[in-house]
């Protein structure tokens, strides 16, 4: 698991923490989010559609309640799926933020925000495939022609073809 913070206003911090699984299948990463606040003071919010986060452009209204505890709570979870390119690299842009509903509050912030950063994620390994043509060993032999083709998931790709002849 990995975490990215926002700036600290008033003794309060905002954390998104993320983690994701691959599948080599698909060429795919799921990336699943979760959001906290760090409530430095007693301080609530419960009315309805005033406060929200936003977690990787998406924003999702609640009603957020806290105890005076000066602890991180959890505003809410994303789970999200992402493609890779043909060669297997892939990254993804995590942002977050947070609107509080409180406004000229000596001790409350307004919002905070978590801007925009890129993550790379880790590069899945894409096999390459391989055609032969006329494959039979009963008409292989010296002087015949034996076509074989790699076809590379990604043009950037270079491979070594070792053949062997034998009886």
């Amino acid at each position: 698991m990995a975490s990215i913070y926002s700036s600290t206003v008033n003794g309060w911090q905002l954390r998104l923490d993320y983690t994701y699984t691959q599948s080599v299948t698909n060429n795919q990463s799921t990336v699943s989010l979760s959001l906290y606040v760090y409530n430095n003071y007693s301080a609530y919010n419960n009315y309805s559609n005033t406060a929200y986060y936003t977690i990787t452009g998406t924003k999702t209204y609640a009603t957020f309640s806290y105890s005076s505890a000066k602890e991180w709570h959890l505003l809410g979870t994303k789970t999200q799926t992402v493609n890779h390119n043909a060669d297997g690299t892939g990254s993804v842009s995590l942002s977050a933020n947070w609107y509080s509903g409180i406004s000229n509050s000596s001790y409350t912030p307004a919002s905070l925000t978590i801007s925009a950063q890129t993550i790379t994620l880790t590069t899945i390994a894409r096999a390459s495939s391989l055609t032969i043509t006329n494959p039979t060993a009963s008409t292989n032999y010296i002087g015949t022609a034996l076509a074989m083709t790699i076809t590379p998931q990604a043009n950037t790709f270079s491979h070594k073809l070792y053949y062997k002849m034998s009886g």
